[in-house]
């Protein structure tokens, strides 16, 4: 082989090793990078789970939260839609609706001491009854109790240490009586009859009346007694107020009275919506979404944050006016919007 021959195999053979070198160099390089994605990429699942483990760790487990009720008192849907405000609004809760029907009181009181918040929500009058029952000393709130009922439960269980509040069923007195200006700004009296488990209001009525205005005339009834017997329709009133006392307007005294009321032209003013479904003129009433929204807010702070709350009534309010019985007694259409209106600004006059 001649030197020329040689030297340009030299040559190509070095070019044949040059671009070896840079192909195993580049393949280096993409495997170094694979290494560092498959590192980087480990790191962050480490993290993840980490992150992960100590969020478990930080996070509170749910407590447990116990809404009694009765369905042979009609509460089942209230006590639904109260359950489903409380998930929607409470964090780590899981609630717990408990029938009371057909429930012996240890297994009640087993319930109440499964709740991790030593405080219980009751709905309606013999879920509330069955719950105190127990005695266990806890804090309980209720709803759907006419205020004579919750009060007075209020002041029995008090010995047993057992704090029991609420929202009224009805709305106020005083609401009425606003609502009565509202109607006619010229009433000076009405009509109000009470019988022997809420007569202790009397003096507290009287007081609200006349700051309202308006004179009451007045009387408290025996069980056997009848409205009509002693309803004086020679007055010059035109109201009657009704109170949240079923054993005062028995169903067959409603009755009565809308037959009265409709002769004498006299308006009855009711405080819950069945009062205008009975036969009630008007009737001032808590919307059920409403009630719902306040009850959410003060079991909240009554129950998780420990603040003392005293039984009150609600503060929303809404107007269902009986059209029928207002067509019937041939008196002006009453606009419930407008009342409504009039009657929150007299409220803003007192704040």
């Amino acid at each position: 082989m001649n030197k020329k021959m040689l030297s340009h195999l030299v040559i190509k053979t070095a070019k044949v090793r040059n671009q070896l070198f840079k192909t195993c160099f580049s393949l280096l390089l993409v495997i170094v990078q694979i290494s560092v994605i498959s590192a980087q990429t480990q790191s962050n699942s480490d993290g993840n789970k980490l992150q992960a483990a100590n969020n478990n760790q930080n996070s509170e487990p749910q407590r447990n939260f116990n809404v009694f009720f009765s369905a042979n008192d009609g509460m089942t849907n209230r006590a639904d839609l109260i359950s489903q405000k409380f998930e929607s609004n409470f964090e780590n809760t899981n609630v717990v609706l408990t029938n009371t029907d057909q429930l012996a009181p240890l297994d009640i009181k087993n319930q109440i001491r499964s709740d991790d918040n030593a405080c219980v929500v009751s709905v309606g009058v013999k879920a509330t009854e069955a719950v105190l029952a127990t005695r266990e000393k806890i804090k309980v709130f209720s709803t759907e109790l006419p205020r004579m009922h919750l009060d007075k439960l209020r002041q029995m269980y008090q010995q047993f240490n057992i704090d029991l509040t609420g929202i009224y069923q009805e709305q106020s007195f005083e609401r009425q009586l606003k609502l009565i200006k509202a109607i006619n700004d010229k009433t000076e009296s009405a009509h109000l009859f009470l019988g022997m488990s809420d007569k202790y209001y009397l003096q507290e009525f009287k007081r609200t009346a006349e700051d309202n205005q308006i004179e009451l005339h007045y009387r408290i009834l025996q069980p056997s007694s009848s409205i009509s017997k002693y309803l004086d329709l020679n007055s010059n009133s035109s109201m009657l107020i009704i109170t949240n006392n079923e054993k005062v307007y028995k169903p067959y005294q409603i009755e009565e009275l809308v037959k009265i009321a409709f002769e004498k032209q006299l308006y009855l003013i009711g405080n819950k919506f069945q009062d205008a479904e009975n036969g009630s003129l008007i009737a001032i009433y808590t919307p059920e979404d409403k009630l719902v929204d306040e009850i959410s807010e003060s079991v909240s702070a009554y129950c998780l944050q420990y603040q003392t709350i005293l039984p009150n009534y609600a503060k929303s309010f809404a107007l269902a006016v009986n059209k029928k019985i207002n067509q019937n007694m041939a008196i002006e259409e009453l606009d419930g919007d407008k009342l409504m209106e009039a009657m929150r600004q007299m409220e803003s006059k007192n704040e």
